[in-house]
C-alpha cells in the first residue's frame, strides 16, 4: 500500500510484494521495507511487530513504479527474467504515456508475448508544483 500526500515524500506498507522502484535523479533504487512483514492473512500465525509505514523521499522530478510479480517474473527462452529498472532506465526520460507504453512493449519482447502471470502497472509521477490545487480535486 501506498500513501501519496502533497508533501515531499510518500510512505509505504510493503506486505511481502515486489518492491517499488524509485526513478530519482537519473537512477532506479529499490524500496527496502524497514521492517519485512508476511503476506497480508498470515499475521495471525506469526508474532512480530505492529505494520509499520516507511516513509520515502518524493521530490518534483521523481517516478515511483508499482507493478505485480507478473513483470519481473516474465522470462524469455532461456529463463532470463525481465529487468525491469534497466527497462525504467531507457525510458527516464520520456513522459509518462510514452514510459508505460516503451514499458509494455520491452516486457512483451522480452517474453516473446507470452506472459504466464498477470501483469500490472501503477506509475507515479510527482509534477513540479504549479499552484496548490484543492484536495476535491482539479477546478
Amino acid at each position: 500500500m501506498a500513501q501519496i500526500p502533497d508533501s515531499p515524500h510518500f510512505e509505504t506498507i510493503n506486505r511481502a510484494h515486489p518492491l517499488p522502484l524509485l526513478l530519482s535523479n537519473g537512477t532506479v533504487r529499490p524500496l527496502m521495507p524497514t521492517v519485512p512483514l508476511p503476506p497480508f492473512g498470515l499475521e495471525e500465525s506469526i508474532s512480530g511487530p505492529p505494520a509499520l509505514t516507511d516513509s520515502y523521499p518524493f521530490a518534483p522530478g521523481d517516478r515511483l513504479q508499482l507493478y505485480t510479480d507478473g513483470v519481473i517474473e516474465a522470462h524469455d527462452w532461456d529463463d532470463t527474467f525481465f529487468d525491469l529498472p534497466e527497462a525504467m532506465m531507457a525510458m527516464r526520460d520520456h513522459t509518462r504515456q510514452a514510459f508505460l507504453e516503451g514499458l509494455r512493449q520491452a516486457l512483451l519482447r522480452h517474453a516473446q508475448s507470452r506472459l504466464a502471470d498477470d501483469v500490472a502497472v501503477i506509475l507515479v509521477d510527482r509534477c513540479e508544483d504549479e499552484g496548490h490545487q484543492p484536495t476535491g480535486g482539479p477546478t
